[in-house]
């Protein structure tokens, strides 16, 4: 029996009580989080056109992507025939040497600093964007994550260009445009970068009609950027979705053809008419014959709705109205005559084009800031490398992309298709649109997901390392 006086026990008393660590507020948690750059430019880019920052969304997320890379402390790999588009950043770098050596028959003291400068900026940002998606592991950017993001981004274009045919006629006054001067804010060009608007009201069918833009800065730029963003709506919402999501899916597509149609695009057109053809060509070559004639009855049905709508008659009137043929005809000539003076090099950027198609006397005037002098290089991508860079910078440009493609064509994951028919459309586009920067960006944003997705592949499909 133990005494009531025995000596008792003494209680261990901690020298120091535990603290509790102070809750991490929502934001700085998002901040935390590596992928808070991507979602910022694809979530918040309706905001950023509102501000009229909508073309330099991706140039000002690409330093936070650039740090998220350096945080992470380990070596960043690059996609396999990365040395390709490595030699054509410095080729567009050593263009700015050439930057005021005068083109023969273009305007004297065309191409400054500026459009070199900022397709420099745009390039780098694209770079940074491709290495930073490629790098980040499905752990930290859930592959769903990204197509959810890419989904929003879809629905807002469709929604923009649906206010685009509805009310075109609406722009307004950004921030960032009351901030700059009048005499910068009052150049055509950097109007149209900064200055919000639903649609760009064109004499195309012989009379003038709204062509949808937003959220973005040309016609021309909306049904680039929307054609890559359909393919991943395809991907998120019908390859991996249920059947609920696969009838709205096609009933957002139904939507989507009108704004497609009173864009008169028809570059995207025809390149959407080649995503078809690719998808009914895979499912031929895998034996998916379910799909394959669910496809076709699909297609069927489609053309049936278009030949009885009056979507018909704007095709039909878009396809007489060639306006612009003489006018693109005329610069991409140009074009191709400069890459042919300085085949290796280019010009640096681009120049001016004395006068008009019709006449040199015709050219730029207060009244009329569109008549002639039009920049060489505008009417595609490829048109703008040739005079900036030469032929071998189009090469570095085309072979880059679609080695890459052909890289993982044994991927034959539903993205992985996805991405492979965005890269190889990439050059058709270039034909006809700029691709800076937001459809670069997208682009790239597709080549980082394959790239990555294929890491766990064989070696010969994996990235290489710097």
């Amino acid at each position: 029996m133990t005494s009531l006086y025995a000596p008792s026990r003494e209680l261990a008393i901690p020298r120091s009580l535990p603290t509790i660590a102070p809750p991490v507020s929502r934001v700085r948690r998002w901040f935390r989080d590596p992928t808070w750059p991507l979602q910022a430019i694809l979530l918040g880019f309706p905001v950023f056109w509102v501000l009229g920052l909508g073309e330099f969304g991706w140039p000002l997320m690409a330093p936070p992507m650039a740090y998220q890379l350096w945080r992470m402390r380990r070596p960043i790999k690059v996609p396999p025939y990365f040395g390709l588009w490595a030699a054509l950043l410095l080729w567009v770098l050593a263009g700015g040497l050439l930057i005021g050596q005068h083109l023969p028959g273009t305007l004297i003291g065309s191409g400054g600093f500026t459009g070199w400068g900022l397709r420099v900026i745009d390039m780098l940002a694209a770079t940074i964007l491709m290495l930073y998606v490629g790098n980040l592991t499905e752990e930290e950017l859930p592959k769903r994550k990204v197509l959810h993001w890419l989904g929003f981004l879809f629905g807002v274009t469709v929604l923009g260009g649906l206010l685009g045919v509805l009310i075109g006629n609406v722009s307004f006054a950004s921030p960032f445009e009351l901030l700059l001067p009048h005499g910068v804010r009052s150049n055509y060009y950097v109007k149209q970068l900064v200055h919000p608007g639903f649609a760009q009201v064109q004499d195309v069918l012989g009379h003038t009609s709204p062509r949808p833009k937003a959220p973005f800065a040309y016609t021309n730029s909306w049904g680039n950027n929307l054609s890559i963003l359909l393919i991943w709506f395809v991907v998120g919402w019908w390859a991996y979705g249920s059947r609920r999501s696969k009838i709205f899916a096609l009933a957002v597509g139904a939507v989507t053809a009108v704004p497609i149609i009173y864009s008169l695009n028809r570059g995207v057109w025809i390149g959407l008419g080649l995503c078809v053809v690719f998808v009914i060509s895979k499912l031929a070559a895998r034996g998916r014959f379910g799909l394959l004639a669910a496809a076709m009855a699909l297609v069927a049905v489609g053309a049936i709705v278009f030949a009885f709508t009056p979507l018909n008659s704007i095709v039909t009137q878009r396809l007489q109205h060639g306006q612009s043929n003489s006018i693109r005809s005329s610069l991409d000539t140009q074009a191709l005559q400069a890459a042919v003076k300085s085949p290796i090099v280019g010009w640096g950027t681009t120049r001016s084009a004395l006068g008009s198609p019709t006449s040199i006397a015709v050219g730029k005037t207060p009244s009329c800031p569109t008549c002639g002098n039009a920049p060489i290089g505008s009417t595609g991508e490829i048109w703008a490398i040739l005079i900036a860079n030469g032929f071998v910078g189009a090469i570095f440009f085309v072979a880059f992309l679609v080695l890459v493609a052909f890289h993982y064509r044994a991927d034959q994951t539903p993205e992985g298709v996805a991405a492979r028919l965005i890269l190889y459309l990439a050059p058709f586009y270039a034909l006809f649109y700029a691709e800076l920067p937001t459809a670069l960006s997208l682009t790239f944003v597709s080549l980082g997901l394959l790239w990555r997705s294929n890491e766990r592949a064989p070696k010969r499909l994996a990235g290489v390392r710097i």
